[in-house]
């Protein structure tokens, strides 16, 4: 990952390529002049208090947002062009988004089914996709009668049944328990052992115990990324973001 202007021959190694991006709505600037490199194969950690625009950054690479200008490339392709139907990218939302009159087995399968997939190949995918988030048992489960943790697994499983390159996460921490964040946190490195992740998070202690390497982001810049020991010792980058996170309140 670099906060360098990205060359032509780095959209060839890069998995995704955020190239001077900005954004406005109406007159307020959330992302200014924003690049950034992810390889493949990275688990991106991105800290940000309410209002530093990480949640706006997800949208604008998953395609919900258009930027006011830069470019958003994946592996060579311009991405900020094409509808989200059109990536390969997947987003498991906050607040899981789970149809109630369906099950975990039907839930994980919509995507696939609205696709016009065949069934043999949904009922396959979906039962790997159950087992990589450890919730075959559950397959037949009503989703309205499951924990939050579990129910986090289910969004998961239903972007991962669709083979994305690159998979989006909007605080899936919040809201749960010690014990159910404790598990997520270890089935989301496992799955960075086989998938390219963004993270967004606002809990710095939270964020201290998922990421190796963290990216701090405030006021619609990134202001530092490194080893997540080097950010936690740094005090002028937590100085910046605790004094962003005072304001925001």
């Amino acid at each position: 990952m670099t906060f360098a202007p990205s060359t032509a021959a780095s959209l060839i190694t890069a998995l995704l390529d955020i190239r001077a991006v900005s954004k406005r709505f109406g007159a307020r600037e959330v992302l200014t002049t924003l690049s950034l490199e992810i390889a493949s194969g990275e688990f991106l950690t991105l800290l940000g208090e309410s209002g530093s625009g990480k949640t706006t950054l997800l949208r604008l690479v998953a395609g919900f947002e258009q930027p006011t200008a830069g470019e958003i490339w994946m592996q060579g392709e311009r991405l900020d062009n094409l509808p989200p139907y059109k990536r390969r990218v997947n987003t498991v939302f906050q607040h899981y988004a789970l149809f109630p009159h369906l099950n975990v087995s039907e839930n994980v399968a919509y995507g696939l089914q609205a696709a016009g997939a065949a069934k043999p190949e949904i009922a396959s995918r979906v039962k790997d996709a159950l087992a990589m988030v450890r919730m075959e048992e559950y397959a037949r489960a009503k989703s309205t009668k499951l924990s939050g943790g579990q129910q986090q697994r289910v969004a998961l499983a239903r972007a991962l049944v669709n083979r994305p390159k690159l998979l989006l996460l909007d605080e899936p921490l919040a809201g749960m328990g010690p014990q159910e964040s404790r598990a997520i946190v270890d089935l989301l490195k496992v799955l960075a052992r086989a998938h390219t992740l963004i993270l967004i998070e606002h809990d710095m202690d939270a964020v201290f115990s998922i990421a190796e390497t963290l990216t701090v982001m405030v006021n619609g810049e990134l202001i530092a990324s490194g080893p997540v020991d080097q950010i936690r010792a740094d005090g002028m980058v937590q100085d910046a973001y605790l004094g962003h996170r005072e304001a925001a309140e």
